[in-house]
């Protein structure tokens, strides 16, 4: 009986362990968009995660991704209307670490044929936090760069786990930035989220880039990060741990 019992526990132990367990699903998109067109331009997919006509929220991927290895997306050239681009995305594994999720979008753009609207998107999903559950997230959206014409931005958590922040949330949104511009410009804000839900998250950022004449350039680097709050108790122990070295060294002191 106790072998058996020693079975079942194993059995048991496996299954929940297969069941807390996040799926290895996460997957990498960038996106650039001329507003003016019908559909989404360019759809590319970090080659770790798939490669051309692997299938997203957006469409299928239509562009091989420029950097080869994970946790990197690069593209190079015209989109719509704005004919050169040089645009990469950064996630994990190459920033970030089990205390912080983060992703990071850089691009430059120049405009060719005049007035346009550039949406260019990052997502990534599967973001681990070790402290998460149960805890608040600190979100930075910072941003900065020098446009001709103007930037907006704006970062999404996904507590649903679905890139680009669709399939259903409960969804963060961080406050609106912009429109900068035209001339230098930066921009940062931080704020905190409700314990929501559990890990697994995704993380989208979004940057809108509005060009009026031919020949305006854009550049900027877009950076969204999230780390778990210090929980109450964690504040706590500093303050007790003090409190205990004073009254330790005046007793100390007394009992001289």
């Amino acid at each position: 009986m106790k072998f058996e019992a020693k079975i079942i526990t194993v059995v048991v132990i496996g299954i929940m362990l297969l069941w807390l367990t996040p799926s290895a699903n996460a997957i990498s998109i960038l996106t650039l968009d001329d507003l003016s067109t019908a559909f989404v331009d360019v759809i590319v997919v970090d080659d770790s995660d798939g490669g051309i006509g692997t299938s997203t929220p957006k469409g299928n991927s239509n562009v091989a991704d420029g950097f080869s290895g994970d946790g990197l997306i690069s593209f190079v050239g015209p989109v719509g209307g704005f004919s050169i681009n040089i645009t990469t995305g950064i996630s994990k594994p190459i920033i970030g670490n089990s205390q912080e999720a983060a992703i990071d979008l850089n691009s430059v753009t120049i405009s060719g044929e005049g007035t346009g609207t550039l949406e260019i998107m990052l997502t990534d999903t599967d973001f681990l936090l070790t402290n998460q559950n149960g805890q608040r997230l600190t979100v930075s959206n910072l941003i900065g760069g020098t446009t001709g014409g103007t930037v907006s931005a704006q970062g999404i958590l996904d507590f649903g786990n679905n890139p680009f922040g669709i399939g259903g949330g409960p969804v963060f949104s961080t406050p609106f930035q912009g429109p900068f511009g035209p001339g230098a410009f930066s921009g940062t804000v931080k704020t905190a989220t409700s314990p929501i839900g559990p890990n697994p998250f995704s993380l989208t950022e979004t940057v809108t880039v509005v060009h009026t004449q031919i020949g305006q350039i854009t550049s900027f680097d877009k950076e969204l990060k999230a780390v778990p709050e210090p929980s109450s108790l964690m504040l706590l122990a500093p303050g007790l741990i003090g409190l205990f070295g004073f009254n330790f060294f005046r007793w100390k002191k007394n009992s001289y």
